[in-house]
């Protein structure tokens, strides 16, 4: 495995390398979807030198170190087009997706018991509207989950188009449960939403971020500034099949406790 190899090795390497090393090692998950240049800029190091660490471990280059992290991590390649027999190319396709989202199912049954998931219920209940912000490619989901939580009774509004991000944090106040879906955690676009996300809270909205796990330690993310990360499977065959399981798990949370919290006013009388 080669996060082992890493840390069995890091005695020997250069300290340029090592750096680089312990980047790998304490964010491994952002690593394998990082560009050589994300990973120099993280480690304070040159391009050249991420070169000179991935030899120095028996890397070919970046993209074989990148390929056995996501080995290391369970992750999954997608079915591509040239690995089909050109009499099935269809029935090859359908077999490898339906086997990926297989391999997803169960991945997120080992990340349910994660506190993360219970934490986003509560602050979802409490709250007294939801927000569901779908970056990068994930607007779509966003406005399910809306349309999801009004049927449901809820008050919700969703947004992925980045100036609708910055009017509705302009507008958001206390008592507003902001849920944002953020898989390309290391992505040059989620820098206008993490400005958007700094003035949401400065009025007292909470966010709820679903994304890569690791990314609740690194500040340049917008799970770094989370109130809550809910842990999703990265790099999933379709890509959102993650978000959608993790989504649908969190509002079935918030409307069970929605409607515990009907009986006891009822019970109580209030």
């Amino acid at each position: 495995m080669i996060l082992a190899r890493i840390q069995s090795l890091l005695p020997e390497l250069r300290p340029s390398e090592r750096r680089v090393a312990e980047v790998v090692l304490a964010r491994p998950t952002l690593t394998a979807g990082a560009s050589i240049r994300m990973i120099a800029a993280a480690a304070e190091a040159s391009e050249p030198t991420v070169m000179r660490f991935c030899r120095a471990i028996g890397c070919v280059g970046v993209q074989d170190l990148k390929r056995q992290i996501a080995r290391d991590l369970g992750r999954f390649t997608p079915a591509r087009f040239s690995e089909a027999t050109p009499a099935e190319p269809v029935a090859f396709l359908g077999q490898q997706t339906l086997h990926h989202a297989f391999e997803t199912l169960f991945e997120m049954r080992k990340l349910i018991p994660d506190a993360g998931y219970a934490r986003a219920v509560d602050l979802m209940a409490a709250g007294r509207g939801l927000l569901f912000w779908g970056l990068c490619d994930y607007r779509g989901l966003a406005e399910d989950a809306k349309l999801s939580c009004v049927r449901a009774g809820g008050v919700a509004e969703a947004g992925g188009e980045i100036p609708i991000i910055e009017q509705q944090a302009d507008v958001t106040g206390e008592g507003i449960c902001i849920v944002a879906l953020a898989l390309r955690s290391l992505s040059e676009d989620l820098q206008i939403p993490m400005r958007a996300a700094r003035c949401a809270k400065a009025r007292g909205a909470r966010l709820i971020v679903l994304g890569p796990s690791t990314d609740a330690q690194s500040p340049d993310s917008l799970a770094g500034l989370a109130d809550c990360c809910v842990p999703v499977v990265t790099n999933a065959t379709p890509d959102w099949l993650g978000l959608r399981l993790a989504l649908h798990i969190l509002l079935g949370g918030w409307v069970f406790e929605q409607q515990r919290s009907s009986v006891f006013r009822q019970a109580s009388g209030s």
